[in-house]
């Protein structure tokens, strides 16, 4: 936190983290991909997506839930369909494991990192329902006609 200045001035009497810099940074960590990476701009990786994700999920912020809607402070929510797709396309057909990259071989740890992932995803998917089958990327035979 420090090196990344997200802690208050020196002459607060508080210590704790500047949490809309917190989430504006993991924010600014998702790549065009989907998944986080470890900074702005750099490569979508399992491990990163996890911690990004849970790190809001953990904050209340993973949907900025806790912003007034009135407010115009035009702060980016994560896009949590880009992220559910990048996770779901991480499990590699011919090996059944998961990769943490794109174009990357299985690994036996991307288990933890992709389905942990994963599970926080899909609780809010579970609390934040919605009609339409296409903002998840779902097929629906009925979309064909």
């Amino acid at each position: 936190a420090k090196l990344l200045q997200l802690l208050p001035p020196k002459k607060t009497q508080y210590s704790v983290l500047q949490r809309p810099k917190v989430v504006d940074f993991v924010v600014s960590c998702q790549t065009y991909e989907g998944g986080i990476g470890g900074e702005p701009f750099s490569e979508a990786h399992g491990g990163y997506t996890f911690c990004g994700l849970a790190a809001l999920q953990l904050m209340g912020s993973l949907d900025n839930k806790d912003e007034d809607p009135s407010s115009s402070s035009g702060r980016p929510k994560l896009d949590v369909p880009a992220l559910t797709g990048w996770l779901a396309r991480r499990q590699m057909t011919y090996e059944g494991g998961f990769s943490g990259r794109s174009n990357k071989l299985v690994d036996g740890c991307y288990s933890f990192w992709q389905g942990g992932a994963m599970a926080i995803a899909s609780s809010f998917w579970t609390q934040h329902t919605t009609t339409s089958s296409s903002t998840v990327g779902v097929y629906n035979e009925d979309d064909d006609d």
